[in-house]
């Protein structure tokens, strides 16, 4: 698997001034947490054009429909340009709160984490709730539905209705339709077509991302002038499967 190739210390030294810098600060604030997090606003409006409108003027705080841990994802990146969590509720809150604001190249990097999680660890509930509760996550749901059918036509074939009820997912009408839908596939063909894992699911999430450079995108293409290193071109749309 390639490395990423970071920000060179030059990069870091500027983004970090650029952070604490004090004169154009905004406070965030999370849904579990009172304590109010300084951020430069010029970090998050070049990060999204939306957070430049949601910081606005004479505003001094601005309250995030997220966790702290999907906080901390989203100022990493804006950071560092990379996702380190391993939290599927922190990622999947941020991947939610980067699909509200905009920022495609976020939610491929919060994808590219979500798969190595799932590689070795089953499906968080939470994320299927979360999932299905935000309604514009087409994709995301997709992912979720193919996984846990993956998962209950192999380990869990006869009690896969009792896992539902006991995570009180059994009355949610969408999930049972598109759960019964992605599972008959597998039994019409037989067991042979079985729902697809993991490598599928960063498919099935991937996003296409805008060209125009956005912060991170700018810090991983700048280094030899976007040249042909493997970090310059992590984050594109062409790059997709391949170099994950």
């Amino acid at each position: 698997m390639p490395t990423t190739l970071g920000p060179s210390k030059t990069e870091l030294d500027s983004i970090v001034n650029q952070a604490l810098d004090t004169q154009s600060r905004i406070n965030i604030f999370t849904t579990d947490n009172g304590t109010p997090h300084s951020v430069s606003e010029t970090l998050l409006a070049n990060a999204s054009p939306k957070f430049a409108k949601a910081c606005g003027k004479d505003k001094d705080s601005l309250t995030l429909d997220v966790g702290l841990g999907a906080f901390r994802i989203l100022l990493g990146w804006l950071l560092s340009a990379t996702v380190a969590e391993t939290s599927q509720s922190s990622l999947v809150q941020a991947w939610i709160l980067a699909s509200q604001y905009g920022i495609p190249v976020l939610q491929n990097a919060i994808t590219r984490a979500f798969v190595k999680v799932w590689e070795g660890a089953p499906i968080s509930f939470e994320v299927v709730t979360r999932t299905y509760a935000y309604g514009p996550a087409g994709m995301l749901r997709q992912a979720c539905v193919a996984h846990l059918a993956m998962i209950f036509t192999q380990a869990h074939k006869n009690d896969w209705r009792d896992i539902l009820r006991t995570e009180k997912l059994d009355t949610n009408a969408a999930l049972l339709i598109d759960l019964v839908s992605e599972m008959q596939k597998a039994i019409v063909g037989g067991g042979k077509r079985m729902p697809p894992g993991a490598a599928a699911v960063l498919k099935q999430l991937m996003v296409d991302e805008i060209p125009a450079p956005s912060t991170a995108t700018k810090r991983t293409a700048v280094q030899d002038g976007g040249s042909n290193k493997r970090g310059a071109t992590m984050y594109y749309p062409d790059d997709r499967l391949n170099n994950v």
